[in-house]
């Protein structure tokens, strides 16, 4: 009696004994696989539902503890003592169960036995089954007190003799003592420095730190480190990783056309500057599931719905089978939001109550019913608000110039009118705006020589490189020019009559830029009398990409121009400097050119297109008015375009207009409701729906076979309240803030998953710290789920989140200034024959790094990492930026991060596999990307007096040894002799040889 006693008391108060859970677990296991089967063939024929026998229903746990007429039936933990098990082993005389019939088999008495002495712990009632096997499950209390979903226990640090102890040292501690182990002693500074900054910022650390670190006598040193690694920007980039793994995170939509999502990598973004950061845990998490709705002016918080959306889906798809992979996409979101955040299987309860663990199909729905009508969009969000001040100061100068155009209008312009009158009163021969051809000298990067014709332009002849840069330096004919034409000019001698100097004629000019005394003038509006295609446009010539570039094919043998207005005239003050370069196409230079400028900003179009000058129709339209007498009004409006000092005046006011201080605005792909979804490949006008508006539940998940619409609801076993206390009234809200009330029951730590919340990114930090988990399936806390080695230091570590306010940064210290992360990785005999598998962590194993921080290292000790953080990835492996900036397009994943484990991202990975493979070392030996590092990381040591010893010192952060120096200068002797003495190859030789070794991919 005293032990029901204290089950019910500690039933009562929810408290958690880990020892009671895992014996509950273990009972449920016993009652699945055994007992239940004994019940419903041997007793509830007459003890369970409607027949109730003297009163005793078995029918379901809470109705076996109840007992019958004769009094309490179990007894909790002592099974023997039991009157159900007295009577079902014939031990009470007239009260034989069966009645009239054998006694049930020896195992079959001995299981309930051990059942009762374990928890009695139900599965699902014997009454539904009995009637329905298909019945929905039931959530008992039982099901909430295993050790994942019950409240968070506060249990104290063990006593400890040593007082240098902090509390996560004394739970280990208290390992170390019942199994009679000795801890290893710590690791040594030089390796303590690299396993911090590989832990917390995956970059290693410099010489200058190692030996700074290592000189610091300040017992507070190694806690200052922390500190400092924890405000670095690559903290964000480091941890945001491993969560990207959980969140399945890619940036295509996977399956046969693998589209991208160009605009996905926001989310990836939004995780690093939140960590950065410092935003706490319960909304990094709400973020992610509810932004748009928790908080749709904040665009970080729009950014972080992209997790819902990360998933893979099928873009091409038919309308019959539409509904069906709508409940995928559901599914996608709610599994992950379940295996990320929770630990916990929920997708396995998509077509039946869940095989082991509490979750009935029908929860499984009703959390589903949340994401209904949230799609897929790519929306313009606005990143940064208008600068207010710099506005202000921008239309004041605005103000100032329509002033100085207003005065110029009225007080000068009207003089300038009526000599320009008296000047042209004989028609427009001379109207139209001049042309100066430049004749100054031009030098041919790539060698080709000049002959000056007599028209000004330059005949290409001799070298004709590959590609070529030419350079055309003149004086400034007069000062204010307001655009530069650049003309291509046939001839006789280029081929088919150029005007390139391409085996078929054509050229391929890629960039133009014009100098004046140094000062660049901005190119703009560019036209040309023929453009190839759109791709080969004049357009390209000013968007610094060497590869476009503006052709003409297949206007052979003619002549062509280019003209460009320019921005800013009143930099032309001093010589001018042309530059073309042809760097689109091999051979593809400009056989004959001239270059000329004018000061009307319309001057000279094409003479294809002379009929259409602007300039020319200015001054026929402003003589047509002279002749007809028009008024001064109509006269000055007609003059003005006319006049350059009015146009200079113009183009400040247009180009002040175009420098207006905006809003910063991009395209970001979000999950969420109300706006224009993404189409599907197949989605043809609206046949096919982007989503549905309401979810049902379904039998055995078929769509076909809807059973009710499904009403919001969470995880029973994950509640101690009803579902009102999330659910979010819609109210004038843009979307249905349902997955507010989702939001808002994951960080409930009282009532709602708050506690398993903490609990799995607790452990989760301890596994990446660690490399293994405190329970070593990081993504499954269910019934099948490995049990935690250290119960409470669990309980404890999540505690201290909730309590530290959800900040991930002060657990991420707490952990690591524990002697327990500082131990090193020797053993002794006793401790491996105790723990072989170092379940205790009595030592630290030696870890094999992610990809990521393997390719980071090998780019940072090479001296090639480009720190730029953010924006648009990269499908190219020889990207220099870190590797968390790859695109991540499913079908196309980067050959050597596949190499090393990197994740598929079709589902949440909790824990990367770890394997060890041929290909992995024929990465380092193979790889151009490798060597290219290794070429640069030589070059780096070439002024060094001892490169043997600066190169390890660099590589792996500790001196060389007398052997390894020996065995190196060997190798450098070998590799330069068969390099015909060439010393320097040998040196990048040794550089691979080290990038490639194992202190490089290995961390103690």
């Amino acid at each position: 009696m005293l032990a029901a006693g204290m089950f019910a008391m500690a039933s009562s108060s929810l408290a958690v004994d880990p020892n009671h859970a895992a014996s509950m677990a273990e009972s449920r296991e016993l009652f699945s696989s055994q007992v239940r089967g004994i019940l419903m063939e041997h007793c509830v024929s007459c003890h369970g539902g409607e027949k109730t026998k003297s009163g005793f229903d078995l029918s379901s746990r809470e109705r076996l503890m109840k007992g019958g007429d004769y009094g309490e039936a179990i007894v909790l933990g002592d099974g023997k003592g039991s009157f159900f098990y007295q009577v079902v082993a014939h031990l009470e005389e007239g009260m034989e169960m069966p009645p009239k019939k054998p006694k049930l088999p020896a195992a079959d008495i001995a299981a309930i036995a051990r059942w009762i002495d374990l928890g009695a712990a139900y599965d699902k009632p014997l009454v539904d089954q009995a009637k329905d096997p298909n019945l929905p499950m039931t959530v008992s209390d039982a099901d909430r007190d295993y050790w994942a979903y019950a409240p968070l226990a506060k249990p104290k640090p063990p006593k400890s003799d040593d007082a240098s102890l902090g509390s996560i040292d004394r739970f280990i501690a208290a390992g170390y003592r019942e199994k009679e182990l000795v801890p290893a002693p710590e690791l040594p500074k030089e390796q303590l420095i690299r396993r911090a900054h590989f832990d917390l910022v995956g970059l290693p650390p410099t010489p200058a730190e190692i030996k700074a670190f290592v000189k610091n006598e300040d017992p507070k040193a190694y806690e200052a480190l922390i500190d400092d690694l924890l405000s670095r920007p690559g903290y964000g980039e480091r941890w945001g990783r491993h969560w990207l793994d959980v969140a399945r995170f890619a940036e295509s939509h996977g399956f046969e056309h693998d589209y991208d999502r160009k605009h996905a990598y926001h989310y990836r973004d939004f995780v690093i500057r939140a960590l950065n950061a410092g935003m706490p845990y319960d909304q990094f998490v709400s973020w992610q599931i509810a932004g748009d709705e928790l908080a749709p002016e904040d665009p970080e918080a729009m950014k972080a719905t992209g997790f819902l959306g990360a998933g893979v889906y099928p873009t091409q798809i038919t309308i019959n089978e539409a509904e069906r992979i709508r409940y995928d996409a559901l599914d996608d979101m709610v599994a992950t939001m379940g295996s990320a955040m929770l630990a916990t299987t929920i997708g396995c309860a998509r077509c039946h109550d869940h095989k082991y663990d509490p979750i009935p199909e029908r929860d499984y729905y009703e959390l589903v019913s949340a994401f209904t009508t949230t799609v897929r969009s790519e929306v313009d969000i606005e990143l940064e608000p208008v600068d207010e001040v710099a506005l202000k100061d921008h239309q004041q100068k605005l103000a100032a110039l329509n002033g100085q155009m207003r005065r110029y209008r009225s007080d000068e312009a009207p003089a300038k009118l009526a000599a320009w009158l008296t000047q042209h009163q004989d028609g427009t021969a001379d109207a139209r705006p001049q042309w100066t051809v430049l004749s100054g000298e031009a030098v041919s990067a790539g060698g080709a020589k000049f002959e000056r014709q007599d028209d000004g332009s330059l005949l290409a002849t001799g070298a004709n490189p590959d590609f070529d840069t030419y350079t055309l330096t003149a004086e400034l004919p007069f000062k204010g020019v307001r655009a530069i034409r650049i003309e291509a000019l046939a001839h006789e001698s280029l081929v088919k009559g150029g005007p390139g100097r391409a085996s078929n004629g054509n050229f391929a000019l890629s960039n133009v830029k014009v100098l004046s005394g140094g000062n660049p003038l901005q190119l703009v509006n560019p036209r040309a009398s023929f453009n190839q295609n759109p791709v080969l446009h004049v357009t390209k010539t000013t968007d610094d990409d060497p590869k476009s570039a503006w052709a003409i094919d297949p206007q052979f043998g003619k002549d062509h121009a280019a003209v460009y207005e320019v921005m800013n005239p009143g930099a032309a003050e001093g010589p001018l400097t042309i530059t073309l370069k042809f760097g689109n196409n091999r051979k593809h230079s400009i056989g004959r050119f001239r270059v000329a400028v004018s000061q009307q900003k319309e001057a000279g179009l094409p003479p294809e297109k002379q009929e259409q000058d602007p300039a020319l129709l200015a001054a026929t339209k402003l003589l047509d008015l002279a002749k007809q007498d028009g008024n001064q009004d109509q006269l000055l409006e007609a003059y003005l375009p006319l006049d350059p000092q009015w146009t200079a005046l113009l183009a400040k006011v247009e180009a002040h207009q175009k420098a207006q201080p905006r809003a910063k605005t991009e395209k970001v792909m979000v999950c969420s409701e109300g706006y224009k979804p993404m189409r599907h490949h197949t989605s043809n006008g609206k046949k096919i729906p982007d989503f549905y508006k309401q979810s049902y539940y379904l039998l055995r998940g078929d769509p076909a076979q809807k059973d009710g619409e499904a009403s919001q609801g969470f995880l029973k076993v994950l509640m101690r309240d009803g579902p009102d206390r999330w659910i979010t009234p819609k109210g004038e809200a843009r979307t249905s803030m349902r997955r507010t009330g989702v939001a808002k029951w994951l960080t409930d730590t009282e009532y709602g998953a708050g506690h398993l919340l903490a609990r799995v990114m607790a452990n989760r930090m301890w596994y990446h710290h660690f490399g293994r988990g405190i329970v070593d399936t990081p993504n499954d806390f269910g019934f099948q789920a490995s049990k935690p080695t250290h119960p409470e230091l669990l309980e404890h570590l999540a505690t201290e989140l909730i309590a530290g306010g959800w900040q991930l940064k002060p657990l991420h210290k707490q952990i690591m200034m524990s002697r327990t992360y500082r131990l090193g990785a020797s053993s002794n005999g006793d401790n491996l024959q105790l723990d072989p598998a170092n379940r205790f962590w009595w030592k630290r194993d030696a870890r094999r790094l992610e990809a990521e921080v393997i390719r980071d290292n090998a780019l940072a000790v090479s001296g090639l990492l480009d720190r730029r953080m953010f924006g648009p990835g990269s499908l190219n492996q020889g990207m220099p930026r870190r590797s968390i900036y790859f695109f991540v397009k499913r079908s196309r994943m980067i050959p050597m991060m596949q190499a090393y484990d990197w994740p598929d991202s079709l589902t949440s990975m909790g824990r990367r596999a770890v394997t060890t493979t041929a290909s992995q070392a024929l990465v380092f030996i193979n790889s151009p990307e490798v060597r290219r590092m290794a070429e640069h990381f030589a070059k780096t040591l070439e002024k060094e007096k001892d490169p043997i010893a600066a190169a390890v010192y660099r590589a792996m952060g500790r001196h060389v040894s007398e052997s390894e120096r020996e065995t190196m200068n060997r190798f450098l002797e070998r590799q330069a002799e068969s390099y015909d003495g060439d010393r320097k190859r040998a040196l990048i030789d040794l550089c691979q040889m080290l990038l490639a070794s194992n202190e490089m991919i290995y961390v103690q």
